[in-house]
């Protein structure tokens, strides 16, 4: 099972995410709820006010009926009620309809006092007027007319029920708007509120997601740091940026090898602690790294006292800085080993260990080989050979190149020839060269340099 360092975070993000998707989820449908009630209300109310207004209609036609019997009364007959019959019959229809129709209308308010209230007023306003109509009607067939005047009689009835029932059908009106408008101001709020809490989440996810990032960057800094102890930093940052692909890929390429080896540290180990020992070799190592990142090299491994460093091997450089750049690097790392025999010399450590460095250009094949849970990033091939076999043939506080590297660099460095020499390995004599003037070089760059930036040389 493989580890995943960031699984608590993975499982923190994707539980906030899913409270905040189920408030949204449960603010919105409670939105579409609010809606839903609103719409309802005001359906009902719109629905409340239509129907008392219709009712007002209809109550004024059957008043307008009662006018029309009034005025076509010389050509009814008096003596009998015959000639009122159709004018009574639709009088009865319209009352009828209208008392049903207020009486559903309550049936319906009833849960609301503001409505029911006005709605059962109406409703006996307009029942009281209906009976004082069939009152008039059977007085004036009994007086055969001609004592009463009906106009007089029903007019200010008429007048009081109709003002009252335009006051109530405004009350009822007034009422249906301001719910309506509560019912809108209401669901405005919700939306609102809605939207601030959409806003309040967003940006407390954005700022979380921040945090979470800054925190992931940090760790991803962290590992980086930790894994710039056991693997080549240019190796790291590769991986770190997503380059990983490439550093997977077999392929041959230039390559500027240098090896380096202490002359004289087993001898030395043996006479001293461990602890001194392993101080020793801890403090060589750490300087010979910095001095190699210095010059854009990159440490591939450790060989007990020893150093493979590659220059080109990452990097699409051009191999004449390549193997400047090695080249460099050795003669700094030559100055800078006798700044440190003579600390360890200071400390009691008497016997003094001596640097050898090999270095070869050429063609080798890079990549990563290795099982697939235990890989290693590295070069193979003739040129790691042959630098290699450079290092054992360089004498102490020596740097030994090939004529390969010695063209690369031409004349910028001193040298001298040491003419052809066997290799082992190879069928043909290889010319090699010994650098010059090292002893006084100066230190490395505090900071690293890219391979193709030299730095000043003296």
């Amino acid at each position: 099972m493989k580890p995943d360092v960031f699984r608590k975070v993975n499982w923190k993000t994707a539980l906030l995410l899913s409270l905040m998707l189920a408030v949204l989820f449960i603010n919105g449908m409670m939105g579409l709820y609010s809606l839903y009630r609103s719409h309802n209300h005001a359906a009902y109310y719109a629905n409340a006010a239509s129907r008392i207004q219709d009712v007002r209609v209809m109550f004024q036609k059957q008043v307008q009926m009662w006018k029309n019997m009034l005025l076509n009364r010389e050509r009814v007959g008096t003596s009998t009620m015959s000639g009122y019959s159709d004018y009574y019959y639709q009088f009865s229809q319209f009352s009828s309809r209208i008392q049903d129709e207020l009486f559903n209308l309550k049936i319906e308010l009833s849960g609301d006092e503001r409505f029911s209230r006005p709605v059962r007023e109406l409703r006996e306003i307009h029942h009281s007027l209906s009976n004082q109509y069939v009152a008039l009607v059977f007085r004036m067939q009994q007086a055969d007319g001609a004592s009463v005047d009906p106009a007089e009689a029903m007019r200010e009835r008429e007048e009081m029920a109709m003002t009252r029932m335009e006051n109530i059908t405004k009350e009822i009106q007034d009422v249906s708007e301001i719910e309506m408008e509560n019912s809108f101001r209401n669901y405005f709020i919700l939306a609102l509120l809605s939207v601030v809490l959409l806003v309040i989440l967003s940006t407390a996810m954005v700022v979380y997601i921040l945090l979470i990032n800054r925190r992931i960057q940090g760790r991803m800094v962290d590992i980086a740091d930790r894994l710039n102890t056991y693997l080549p930093p240019q190796l790291v940052r590769s991986v770190i940026v997503g380059d990983a692909s490439s550093v997977g890929l077999i392929n041959r390429r230039p390559l500027t090898v240098c090896f380096t080896d202490l002359q004289g540290f087993t001898a030395m180990s043996e006479k001293l602690p461990p602890e001194t020992t392993a101080r020793i070799l801890n403090e060589y190592l750490s300087d010979m790294t910095t001095i190699a990142h210095a010059w854009g090299g990159m440490v591939d491994k450790f060989i007990g006292d020893g150093i493979m460093i590659l220059f080109g091997a990452l990097e699409d450089t051009d191999e004449r800085d390549q193997a400047e750049n090695c080249v460099l690097m050795a003669r700094a790392m030559q100055a800078h080993m006798v700044s440190l025999r003579n600390r360890w010399h200071d400390e009691g450590v008497e016997d003094p260990v001596r640097l050898r460095i090999g270095v070869h250009s050429g063609v080798a094949t890079v990549g990563t080989f290795g099982p697939a849970d235990r890989r290693a990033y590295t070069a193979v091939g003739t040129a790691v050979n042959i630098a290699s076999r450079l290092e054992k043939l360089c004498s102490a506080d020596g740097i030994l190149i090939s004529d390969t590297t010695r063209q690369l660099i031409g004349d910028t460095i001193e040298y001298e020839a040491i003419g052809p020499s066997e290799i082992r390995g190879l069928s043909e004599r290889l010319e090699l060269y010994r650098v010059l003037n090292y002893e006084t070089y100066a230190a490395p760059p505090s900071s690293p340099v890219s391979p193709s930036s030299s730095p000043t040389r003296t």
